[in-house]
């Protein structure tokens, strides 16, 4: 006996353990409730592992909305975001350059913003993030990287932020909830967010 434990209780335990259903993540992909595009089963992988990582995003979009509004040199307020292009520099980070490609995961954006549940920022939105961005960076003295990188390195680094800021796309979370409703689930704040769309 351990623990005041039998081996018939060790052995229950198991059972009950190995019987139980996973928990699925709120990233976890092909659960949403919109139906996925056609493609072929190579396609299919490469959309699912796309789709885990945004949703990864979409789920902190607040978080990050919070985060730009905070620094206080914007002309507007930034609704929640999500950054694409930062979202796949992750995932190809992970799979040491050989996931998906960019065209991959803008596949899964327009999925998404096909359903409305992203939507491109204006021109002028976007301008603003990128310098916002560049202030903060500037700030923080760690514009372009560390400072014992080569100003040819540096700059590709800045130039990436740049174009990850650029690329910010608003998250619609009531048309979110549409698509995977599961979210409700995610954190408070979503919750919240799926209460007011039932008592809307």
């Amino acid at each position: 006996m351990s623990k005041g434990m039998t081996n018939g209780g060790r052995l229950r335990r198991w059972w009950y353990e190995f019987k139980a259903k996973p928990v699925p993540y709120p990233s976890d992909p092909g659960r949403a409730a919109a139906p996925y595009p056609q493609s072929r089963r190579d396609q299919r992988h490469a959309f699912a592992q796309c789709e885990r990582y945004l949703l990864r995003e979409i789920v902190d979009a607040g978080n990050w909305a919070r985060h730009v509004n905070a620094r206080g040199d914007l002309t507007f307020l930034a609704p929640w975001l999500i950054q694409p292009w930062r979202v796949h520099a992750s995932l190809m980070d992970d799979t040491k350059g050989r996931g998906p490609t960019r065209s991959q995961m803008q596949a899964v954006v327009d999925w998404l913003a096909n359903h409305g549940a992203l939507r491109a920022l204006g021109d002028e939105q976007r301008n603003e993030l990128v310098r916002s961005g560049e202030d903060e960076r500037a700030a923080q003295g760690r514009t372009g990287g560390s400072a014992s990188d080569s100003p040819e390195y540096r700059a590709r680094v800045e130039d990436m932020y740049r174009q990850w800021d650029r690329d910010s796309w608003e998250v619609i979370a009531v048309k979110m909830l549409h698509v995977y409703p599961h979210l409700a689930d995610a954190d408070q704040e979503w919750h919240d967010t799926a209460v007011r769309v039932e008592e809307a």
